[in-house]
């Protein structure tokens, strides 16, 4: 068998593997772009077959982590999406928290959370809507080297290109070549590995998951029951937010619920006399810290790098 088609066997072999592990959907990538990846990995790995790299990605979990990194986009950053950060600010979490009672907890979750901006960022919201103290961050993905970043807490300059400088200030620590997140902020955050077409203990009991551009990754019916197992996780009442680009959730818990965000969901209550939702009514801005500038626009680059260098 010549070399090429070595690995044009490995594509199919490769894709199908992955796709059954965790539900990602290899057919978007172009296939010059596919085929290269899984060159790479094969060499890297020492692989000379299809099948010898597949039974090398059945026992080590590394190296299907380490492929599953190179097949997908893992970047991120602060403040990613200003509507949404205003939407959790100034309505979800007062929400949440009134639902909750007076001085209880909330638990929030970062689904696919990359190396971690995103779920210190609902820490720092939270914080912003006068919660701190009371709420903790799950974030997960199935990268354990993503996670590993992420604990550290350090980030170069393109994590914060969506942060304003009163922000920057407040929320991290200039260190060497890039910045560090406040402790304050690292504290109420936990990081734990998890593949979300697998479920996830229900009794965790959030107010809030977040599960941002990672649908859009997945072949239809694994994000279906990615989707489930994201409403399963709420607990009435709760919200689940996505980003514009991820596909529309049809799941018999969630209702949805129009914003100036877009489209967000929330878990049904369980009863049936509570009315259908209407838009999110505008509210009154709550106080802001002397330290929070006006949100600063937000100029993404027409093309991002795959992973930030850490």
């Amino acid at each position: 068998m010549s070399g090429a088609t070595a690995v044009v066997d490995a594509v199919r072999v490769v894709a199908e593997y992955v796709g059954d592990r965790c539900g990602l959907n290899l057919g978007g990538m172009r296939g010059p772009q596919l085929m290269s990846c899984i060159s790479r990995a094969m060499r890297r790995s020492g692989a000379t077959s299809a099948d010898s790299y597949r039974r090398l990605l059945e026992v080590q979990p590394e190296e299907f982590e380490r492929l599953v990194a190179a097949l997908t986009v893992g970047e991120s950053y602060f403040f990613r999406d200003p509507a949404q950060v205003e939407l959790l600010r100034d309505h979800v979490l007062p929400e949440r928290a009134a639902a909750r009672g007076s001085g209880a907890g909330l638990r929030l979750w970062s689904a696919g959370c990359a190396t971690g901006q995103e779920a210190y960022t609902l820490a720092m919201i939270a914080e912003e809507a006068g919660l701190a103290g009371r709420a903790t961050v799950l974030g997960t993905d199935l990268s354990r080297h993503a996670l590993a970043v992420a604990a550290v807490g350090h980030y170069r300059e393109w994590s914060l290109r969506g942060v304003s400088a009163g922000r920057r200030a407040a929320y991290f620590d200039a260190v060497g070549d890039g910045f560090r997140v406040e402790e304050r902020f690292v504290a109420p955050v936990t990081f734990r590995q998890h593949n979300l077409v697998e479920p996830i203990d229900a009794s965790l009991g959030m107010d809030v998951v977040v599960c941002r551009n990672v649908l859009i990754y997945l072949q239809p019916e694994a994000a279906a029951r990615a989707a489930r197992h994201l409403a399963s996780a709420l607990v009435p009442g709760g919200w689940l937010l996505t980003a514009a680009g991820d596909p529309p959730l049809d799941v018999e818990e969630l209702e949805v619920v129009r914003t100036k965000a877009g489209h967000a969901y929330r878990r049904t209550t369980g009863d049936p006399s509570r009315p259908a939702p209407g838009p999110v009514a505008p509210r009154r801005p709550s106080p802001r810290p002397v330290h929070e500038p006006v949100h600063e626009p937000v100029h993404e680059p027409a093309v991002e790098p795959a992973v930030e260098p850490q």
